[in-house]
C-alpha cells in the first residue's frame, strides 16, 4: 500500500509543479503585452494587445481552476478497491 500511496503523491507533486510551471509562464507571457504592469495607477493594455491579453487571463482561470489530482471518485474507488481487496485477501491466507 505504500508504494501506491508514495506513486500516487509523486503524480501530485509532479502535476502541482506543472500547473505552478504553467501559470508563471503565463503572468510573463501577460506582463509582456502590458505597459507598466507592476504600477496599479499607470497600468494600461494598448488596443491591439487586449485581445491576447483577455486569452491569457482565460488560460490563466482555467490553469488555476484544474486540479492537480487527474482522477475523479470512480478512479480513486477503483484504486481503493485494487489494494484492498487484495491485501484483505493476503491476510485472510495468512491466517488460515
Amino acid at each position: 500500500m505504500l508504494p501506491v500511496a508514495f506513486a500516487v503523491f509523486t503524480l501530485y507533486r509532479f502535476m502541482r509543479r506543472e500547473k505552478r510551471d504553467e501559470l508563471w509562464r503565463l503572468e510573463r507571457l501577460r506582463q509582456e503585452y502590458i505597459q507598466n504592469p507592476w504600477d496599479i495607477k499607470s497600468f494600461s493594455i494598448s488596443d491591439e494587445n487586449r485581445d491576447a491579453v483577455d486569452e491569457v487571463e482565460q488560460r490563466m482561470e482555467r490553469a488555476s481552476a484544474t486540479r492537480e489530482y487527474p482522477a475523479t471518485f470512480t478512479i480513486w474507488s477503483q484504486l481503493l478497491l485494487s489494494i484492498v481487496f487484495p491485501k484483505a485477501f493476503q491476510l485472510l491466507l495468512a491466517s488460515i
